[in-house]
């Protein structure tokens, strides 16, 4: 991540392999930080008018769902991405839950 704005130099930045979040690498006058994978990272950008002071923030987050190790384990809250599972798993037993039954 960009933490010193400026001048790039004639050679990409790079760090070392498996750098510890928070070094520093110098490009030109620019300064890279290295982050850590397992943190969040929110991008900005002005908005694409002329000369514009607005800037647009889309902040989406939602943690991924932990591996189940027992069966007393539960994903509440439903994770987005495995929502469809969910609204399936519903449909199919409305769809079943009528028939056969006396």
């Amino acid at each position: 991540m960009v933490t010193i704005y400026g001048v790039t130099g004639q050679t990409a930045p790079l760090a070392a392999a498996g750098a510890a979040a928070g070094t520093t690498v110098t490009d030109g006058s620019v300064v890279w930080t290295v982050q850590d994978p397992n943190g969040v990272a929110l991008r900005v950008g002005a908005m694409a008018t002329f000369q514009s002071l607005v800037w647009e923030m889309r902040v989406l987050y939602q943690q991924k769902p932990p591996n189940i190790t027992s069966l007393t384990q539960t994903i509440a809250p439903i994770p987005d991405a495995l929502n469809y599972f969910v609204k399936q798993g519903f449909l199919c037993g409305r769809l079943l839950g009528g028939r056969g039954r006396t």
